[in-house]
């Protein structure tokens, strides 16, 4: 379970002086991480929109962590990807309609993935962030950092805390 905070995109967030992921003194590290934004072009036309970043305070050894954790999970979904693609495409191809074949082969891929999505629920990484149009979901593993984070950023335009 994650604790999200919501924030407007356009706010400058500010984090707590302590590691996202071990809590500890982070001796000025920080890390800079990216995502892209998502809305209802994601899901219809299967792109992302513009890149988002924020940069997190995170010692040294996390850093690493961090970093080796959000690359895994793009390997994984990449290697998933190109075995269903390799190996059982080719079985259902014949199967399916031309105009829906991009569709089907990405519904059979999010479904063969079902089994991490589930696991990402029961172990969620220390911070994420989803980044909208209008704002940015910021999650947190931590329960007193969600709060202390979202009580640094509370002279923002809104600030809405889930969890």
């Amino acid at each position: 379970m994650t604790y999200d905070v919501n924030l407007p995109r356009d706010h400058q967030a500010v984090y707590p002086n302590r590691c996202v992921r071990c809590h500890g003194d982070p001796q000025g590290n920080r890390i800079r991480l990216w995502t892209h934004m998502v809305g209802w072009w994601t899901a219809v036309l299967l792109i992302f929109g513009w890149p988002v970043s924020t940069t997190v305070p995170a010692c040294r050894p996390c850093k690493l962590q961090i970093r080796l954790q959000r690359l895994g999970v793009w390997i994984f979904m990449l290697l998933l990807s190109f075995v269903f693609m390799w190996f059982v495409w080719p079985m259902v191809d014949d199967f399916v309609p031309k105009v829906v074949r991009k569709w089907v082969a990405v519904g059979m891929i999010m479904i063969c993935a079902l089994p991490f999505f589930i696991w990402q629920l029961i172990v969620p990484p220390c911070f994420d962030f989803t980044a909208y149009q209008q704002s940015i979901d910021y999650g947190f593993k931590d329960h007193d950092y969600a709060v202390e984070f979202a009580n640094l950023n509370r002279h923002a335009d809104w600030v809405k805390v889930d969890g």
